[in-house]
């Protein structure tokens, strides 16, 4: 940023900073002044270093310029989530009204708003289990909560953010040990991770890169169901613990009456019953990350899918969507969640008919001889989904196997896929459309 834009904000919030004022008998709420109405209301209150404090209406002017102007910058919108960052302004220009060289402390924080490193967010995860060493993943780093993952996460950070000492033994006291499995010592899981965002986008981001781990997981492990991975609904999808239910701990915590909780008792009435009690209930497995990501394999596909790149991002945003299908009961959700997730490896960022994806659906393959069958499987695979789409629904849907189907062949195309960016290493999206096209006119052909 111009020197001149760092001046001109700087003094619109060293005003500001001349503006504040004495709230008493407000409550602060600093998130609030992200809001029109609040920050310009009898209510609008700051913590202060001797009670709730407020802008006058000039200072709030000026303030709300240079956060603007802030804003505008690309810099901090990759750091900030816009709402928390007008009340952490706000908290700056009331810091600043307490220091005796204004100019210079308001020069010092908004470089560092602008270009503050890495944070670390560390967070204990629901419904996974791990049971071996921590593995790196690059920005992300998972294992059992313990001191010796807390020791690895900070090998690893290099120049990055890392755990404080203190911090750390207070976070495994409290948050870590009432929850580890008193019966076997089993340890609840933690996911570290590095990111650009701050705060509630550091926050955020974190969930972002769970979800990719655990979802490219799903889309990647070959045989699901040997490691006892079934479609039961989303009642122990992988999360954040807290935000997530536990599923085992929620039943291993509840006792007598309470556990009625954890199952659906119906009455039943028919022809052929008369209030019979049918049991619906769903196990508490955990998703086994840890047995899933061990194998070799897998674990050198997932990390090439963590990377950046345009086949990479395809298939992120296939995982994301066969993760949905994995994690619904209803069979038309499935089918249309699975669509999408072929649509992303296919079309990517383009919206292309359904032959012309049916046609790059076969390409994938490096035998000639199969292609027409793939071009048929495609289109009926299609037909489904677009026929959900449109609000119909399709008789293919009765079938047992077809949602097992259609999650084979999204799998297959992801392996094809990831196969493809190896044999011609495309760098772009338009070379991955230029790539199919040529695939089609025997301009290049598969090694």
């Amino acid at each position: 940023m111009a020197k001149a834009n760092v001046d001109s904000i700087v003094e619109l919030l060293a005003f500001a900073s001349s503006q504040v004022i004495p709230a008493p008998g407000r409550e602060p709420w600093a998130y609030g002044w992200s809001l029109d109405e609040y920050r310009h209301s009898d209510a609008a209150a700051l913590p202060g270093p001797e009670g709730p404090v407020t802008l006058s209406s000039e200072g709030i002017a000026s303030w709300e310029r240079a956060a603007e102007a802030l804003l505008s910058q690309q810099q901090i919108r990759d750091r900030w989530d816009t709402e928390e960052f007008w009340g952490l302004l706000a908290s700056l220009v009331v810091a600043a009204s307490g220091q005796e060289n204004v100019p210079n402390f308001l020069t010092d924080n908004v470089e560092l708003l602008r270009a503050i490193g890495r944070a670390l967010n560390i967070d204990l995860l629901a419904n996974v289990t791990w049971n071996r060493a921590p593995v790196d993943f690059g920005d992300i780093i998972i294992g059992d909560a313990d001191s010796v993952f807390l020791e690895f996460v900070n090998k690893r950070a290099g120049r990055r953010s890392s755990v404080k000492a203190e911090a750390g033994e207070k976070w495994l006291e409290e948050q870590v040990q009432p929850r580890v499995i008193a019966e076997d010592g089993t340890r609840p899981v933690a996911l570290a991770c590095w990111t650009v965002g701050q705060g509630m986008l550091a926050d955020r981001e974190l969930e972002r890169q769970l979800r990719n781990l655990v979802d490219l997981t799903l889309l990647l492990e070959r045989d699901l169901k040997a490691h006892k991975v079934y479609r039961r609904g989303e009642t122990n999808r992988p999360g954040i613990r807290g935000l997530t239910l536990d599923r085992g701990a929620v039943e291993r915590g509840l006792a007598g009456s309470s556990r009625l909780e954890l199952a659906s008792i119906p009455l039943h009435f028919s022809a052929l019953s008369s209030g019979s009690h049918g049991v619906r209930w769903y196990g508490a497995e955990p998703f086994p990350l840890g047995e899933l990501i061990s194998q070799e394999y897998l674990h050198k596909a997932v990390t090439s899918c963590l990377k950046r790149n345009p086949v990479s991002n395809r298939i992120q945003v296939a995982a994301r969507w066969f993760a949905e299908a994995h994690y619904t009961n209803a069979h038309d959700d499935a089918a249309l969640a699975l669509g999408v997730a072929m649509d992303a490896m296919l079309s990517g960022q383009r919206a292309l008919p359904g032959n012309a994806m049916a046609d790059r659906f076969a390409l994938l393959s490096n035998n000639p001889h199969e292609r027409l069958d793939l071009v048929k499987k495609y289109l009926e695979f299609y037909g489904v989904r677009s026929s959900i789409a449109h609000g119909g629904r399709s008789s293919k849907l009765d079938r047992s196997d077809f949602i097992n189907d259609y999650q084979t062949s999204v799998h297959w195309a992801a392996w094809r896929l990831l196969a493809l960016g190896d044999a011609f290493s495309p760098y772009s999206e338009k070379e991955i459309d230029a790539l199919f096209d040529n695939l089609r006119w025997g301009v290049q052909n598969w090694p």
